[in-house]
């Protein structure tokens, strides 16, 4: 499980430290070394490069898909956490008063526009979500009004997506949902210190609190995240290296088409 770093309590943005090893989904890449002369004449090498174009667009559609879903179903459950009141009597010299601005946008396209930059959207929905529960079950008196969660899904949003996606890390992420906002990069750094104090500093969300939130947000409909799950699996099958040319032989064109066959083969079945 990753951290923040001993600088996170500071004025400036809440930078993660990624321990070594913790990260690694899956994704393996294929070995590195050169294409031999003989694959490019081999029979089925183009076959397997489009299979993996197709494979890359299914799982992009999925996860399209996938976060169209759960921006639908974050904004849903930020509503059900509000109440009716309004923060018109916040004091304008509070670094917090300028957040409270209602939006020309619905919250749904709002929290789809902030989600879109990373590639694990729906798991950080999920976690942003279970976050802001509990930044709000954790603070005695505390309530959500209506003109706060634009910027708190911003916040909540920002600050998973630093921990738990791997393209995200940083001063940028900030910036670029203090500019979502509408607001200063300094206050937007300062709601973020109030928000992870708010829960402890603590981001982390066991397996089986993850999968239920996931089912509250998908409106108990799974299937969206499932076609995610299998599309990303065909991709990976397809990642697979050719079998290595033997010392004595070339690749030949007969071994080609059989791997192309069998790495394209969980794609049928898995994204289909």
């Amino acid at each position: 499980m990753g951290g923040y770093s001993s600088q996170g309590r500071g004025v400036g943005p809440i930078v993660f430290e990624r321990e070594s090893g913790v990260w690694d989904k899956g994704f393996e890449r294929a070995g590195a070394g050169e294409m031999r002369r003989g694959s490019y004449s081999a029979s089925g090498s183009c076959s397997s490069f489009f299979q993996m174009q197709l494979a890359i667009m299914r799982e992009k559609d999925a996860l399209q898909q996938l976060l169209k879903i759960r921006s639908k179903g974050l904004a849903r459950l930020l509503g059900e956490m509000a109440g009716p009141c309004r923060c018109n009597g916040m004091r304008k010299n509070s670094h917090l008063y300028h957040t409270y601005r209602p939006l020309d946008l619905p919250l749904e396209e709002y929290v789809e526009s902030l989600l879109s930059q990373y590639h694990d959207a729906g798991a950080i929905a999920v976690c942003a979500a279970a976050a802001i529960h509990r930044s709000v079950a954790d603070t005695p008196g505390a309530s959500l009004c209506r003109d706060q969660l634009p910027r708190l899904a911003a916040v909540a949003i920002s600050v998973n997506a630093k921990y738990w996606d791997e393209g995200a890390a940083g001063e940028g992420v900030n910036q670029s949902a203090a500019a979502r906002c509408g607001i200063p990069l300094e206050d937007f750094n300062a709601m973020e210190i109030s928000f992870l104090s708010s829960v402890a500093w603590n981001l982390s969300i066991p397996s089986d609190d993850f999968a239920r939130w996931a089912l509250d947000i998908d409106g108990g409909d799974a299937s969206a995240a499932e076609e995610l799950a299998a599309a990303a699996l065909g991709v990976r099958a397809l990642q697979q290296p050719p079998p290595p040319l033997s010392n004595t032989s070339s690749w030949s064109s007969g071994t080609a088409s059989t791997a192309a066959t069998t790495a394209a083969s969980p794609v049928a079945g898995g994204a289909g």
